[in-house]
């Protein structure tokens, strides 16, 4: 049996049951009086926040390409080491 190398990701379907089961354990629980979908959108749009950041604080400038002549731009903050802490890239709202 081949051994993998330390901080290897595994299979897909590994990784897969890692997220699922980390999903779980960390799973969202919205205050009582905005369970709603609905209410959180509001909530969102009603209580903006704005976080002042350095051009220091900017992190890595990164172009994903979504589809052909579809482009993302994104400003990445990994954590120290990728291999051990996957990234899921989630974009809403980009049907135009």
């Amino acid at each position: 049996m081949p051994v993998k190398p330390r901080g290897s990701l595994g299979t897909s379907r590994q990784l897969t049951r890692r997220l699922v089961r980390s999903l779980i354990r960390n799973s969202f629980k919205p205050h009582p009086l905005f369970k709603n979908g609905h209410a959180q959108t509001i909530l969102g749009l009603a209580c903006t926040r704005y976080l002042p950041m350095s051009i220091s604080d900017l992190g890595e400038e990164r172009l994903f390409e979504l589809e052909p002549n579809v482009r993302l731009f994104a400003h990445c903050h990994w954590q120290s080491d990728r291999t051990l802490h996957p990234t899921l890239l989630l974009v809403h709202g980009l049907e135009g």
